[in-house]
């Protein structure tokens, strides 16, 4: 995983940090309500296999991840639609190359999505592409980690040869979190979890279809960055054009397909409509490779137009 809270964040944030100080024990910790319940399902189902995977401390452990990992402080919402902005990596933009062309720069492929920042190098399973956008499934994974690693005795944070699986918990500030928060009779301790957040925080499901074509609709979904729900401090400086942060990629339709020989792709398409650019563009990548390794991401401009049954609208070519 890329912490969101790790590197140039912290240079951006210091004044602050400085300023405000660190957050004390009693400060109130954000969540979504619709989020929060998907947590809390996922804890009340999982596999209790000991005391230390109890429901209430494996709500509390996936929630502390939630601060650590996509938001500045623990005040902050950490919201769906988060994209990380710190893998500085050429392969990442728009055909492999990171060009002075500010437009071109948002056609940028962003590899941590969400509230606990799954991205490209994590396990994917079966999921579909845009399950990272969902805390539904992300809350899932992140309790199903927790358990596993809880239940084999070793630190939940970690995979189980030692690393850790959030770079944001490697400084303790999981952990801090966790020990302000959690309460053993399932309650939470010092916190707030009536922010109205959705369960895809503003990115909308759709049916896409090719343009003139037979085959029938499939599902894929919208990602609405200017509708994000929760906090927003990753839609700053968009185009990088201020900062060493990577690009914003604008707003896209993700789905789960297959290639020429079957195997499972996430597509990520932009609409000429929604970037300003003279033409619409296509990129993919083969589930379970990681998008900042050479030659896996695979970039078509022109491609056959997209529709939106929902939103009611072609792409323009």
């Amino acid at each position: 995983m890329r912490g969101s809270r790790t590197g140039l964040v912290l240079a951006i944030a210091a004044a602050a940090i400085l300023s405000a100080g660190a957050i004390p024990a009693g400060a109130i910790h954000k969540f979504g309500d619709v989020p929060l319940s998907h947590v809390q399902q996922k804890a009340n189902d999982a596999n209790h296999c000991g005391g230390d995977a109890s429901a209430a401390k494996l709500k509390a452990r996936a929630l502390s991840i939630s601060w650590n990992e996509s938001v500045f402080d623990d005040s902050d919402v950490p919201a769906p639609m988060t994209l990380s902005r710190f893998d500085r990596v050429d392969r990442l933009y728009w055909n492999n190359r990171n060009l002075p062309n500010q437009n071109y720069k948002r056609m940028f492929w962003n590899p941590g999505v969400g509230i606990w920042q799954w991205d490209d190098s994590s396990s994917e399973g079966g999921a579909v592409a845009d399950a990272k956008f969902s805390s539904e499934w992300g809350a899932g994974q992140a309790i199903d980690h927790i358990r596993s690693q809880l239940c084999d005795n070793k630190n939940p944070y970690q995979h189980p040869w030692g690393t850790y699986k959030w770079v944001g918990c490697a400084s303790g500030g999981c952990a801090n979190d966790y020990n302000q928060i959690y309460d053993p009779n399932g309650s939470l301790n010092d916190f707030d979890g009536s922010a109205n957040v959705q369960t895809r925080g503003g990115a909308e499901t759709d049916r896409c279809y090719w343009y003139g074509s037979d085959s029938p609709a499939w599902d894929c979904l919208w990602v609405k960055i200017p509708a994000s729900q929760g906090d927003d401090w990753w839609k700053y400086d968009p185009d990088s054009s201020q900062s060493d942060w990577t690009p914003l990629a604008y707003p896209f339709i993700i789905w789960r397909d297959q290639n020429n020989s079957g195997a499972p792709i996430e597509v990520r398409y932009w609409m000429k409509q929604d970037t300003g650019i003279s033409h619409s563009t296509k990129v993919q990548r083969p589930i379970g490779q990681n998008s900042r390794d050479a030659g896996v991401l695979s970039w078509y401009d022109h491609p056959d137009k997209l529709c939106l049954v929902t939103r009611s609208i072609c792409s323009d070519g």
